[in-house]
This record gives C-alpha cells, structure tokens and sequence, in this order.
C-alpha cells in the first residue's frame, strides 16, 4: 500500500493513523510505503520525540490494519457506491469539460489570477492558455 502524506486534506493531510485504518480490508498486509511532503516533514519527524511519536503512530495503524482488517462491504453497498461514483463523476466532467461559461465562471469566482503570480509547487501554476486543462494541480486545489 502506497499512502502519500500532505499538510492539507487535498494533498493527503489528516490524521495519519483514521487514513491506514480506513484503507480497504487486506489492502496494508503488514507494512505500507509513505511519502511525506515537504512541507510538512518537520512537523512529523523534526525532533526526535515527534519521529518516535510519528513513527509509532504507523507502526500502531499498520499492525491494527493487517491484524483487525475492517469487515469488506457488502454487494449491495458496492454496487450503489459504483453507481453513486459514475454519476458524479459523469456530473462534475459535464459541468467542467463541456459547459463553455465554466472556465469563466470558475477563473472570476476564485483567486485562479492571483495563484499563478505565487511561486508554489516545483511545477509552473499553469500551462499554455485555454481550458481546464491549462491549470495545474496545486492552483486547482486552492482555488
């Protein structure tokens, strides 16, 4: 299991340890791979108390994880989650692909303008002009 660490909850922040619990029954299988993001690695292992404190925390979450893995959900449950997620996502790429006053829209009712002037992130905020697949990640998520 590979489970990326952020300092907001859009880039993968939250409480480490509800994250690895939270992971599908028999997805951890006794260990898991975490990249910490820069701007928050001395938050959790710049004193060698918080590392130990960070470090148990996984090790606690791991061990839960693979030795009291959550019940799977059942068929049903599945079945409307499945459904649940194709409509919404049909939704959200109709508004955001083919609704041409949505890049307006969204470029006048957010700091879109202001967040590609800031130097973020290792990656230009945006690229070439055009539609929403001009902008990149981070400026997508603050906006």
């Amino acid at each position: 299991l590979f489970h990326g660490r952020g300092g907001s909850v859009g880039r993968g922040g939250g409480p480490q340890y509800l994250a690895t619990l939270s992971q599908p029954a028999g997805s951890v299988q006794g260990w898991m791979r975490v990249t910490v993001q820069g701007e928050v690695i001395d938050n959790f292992f710049g004193l060698p108390s918080i590392a130990s404190h960070t470090m148990e925390r996984y090790t606690t979450s791991v061990l839960k994880a693979t030795l009291m893995p959550p019940k799977a959900p059942s068929g049903e449950w599945k079945e409307v989650m499945q459904r649940l997620s194709e409509i919404s996502c049909d939704k959200y790429r109709d508004i955001v692909y083919n609704d041409p006053e949505f890049i307006e829209y969204f470029r006048s009712a957010t700091p879109d303008f202001e967040l590609k002037g800031l130097n973020l992130g290792s990656r230009p905020a945006k690229r070439k002009q055009g539609g929403i697949e001009s902008l990149r990640a981070i400026p997508w998520m603050f906006a």
